[in-house]
């Protein structure tokens, strides 16, 4: 494994902990629009929900991180996760994930960034989905 490799991976682990240890300490929410029940996603029910499990997991605005004396700007919608990570939360088996995962950037709902254990995702959208447009 190259070096790049090793710190993108050790990275990946550093900001799930941060991510993971935020995110028990706060209640937060998400915009959910009716016309999600017109959406083909809705008739998907383990679709639908990584779908919605993806846009909580969300960095909702931009956070800095700091990792080997580097700083790391996540934007809003975007956050680290892995296969697992994302079992333990939903109950879907890792291989589903990864088709879910595959289809949502397929149609466009996600981009998706892999290292070998962890995976940058972008919610594509996500001043549309979330925006602050009270």
């Amino acid at each position: 494994m190259s070096g790049n490799a090793e710190n993108l991976n050790s990275f990946c682990v550093f900001l799930l902990q941060k991510i993971y240890g935020w995110m028990k300490k706060n209640n937060g929410w998400i915009k959910l629009y009716v016309s999600i029940l017109r959406n083909k996603i809705y008739k998907k029910p383990k679709h639908f929900h990584l779908w919605i499990t993806l846009l909580l997991l969300a960095n909702y605005q931009e956070h800095n991180y700091f990792f080997n004396g580097k700083e790391i700007k996540f934007l809003p919608g975007e956050f680290v996760t892995g296969r697992l990570k994302l079992k333990k939360i939903t109950g879907i088996a890792e291989t589903t994930i990864e088709d879910i995962l595959n289809w949502l950037e397929k149609k466009h709902y996600i981009r998706q960034q892999k290292c070998s254990k962890y995976r940058v995702i972008t919610i594509v959208n996500w001043k549309i989905y979330q925006g602050s447009d009270r």
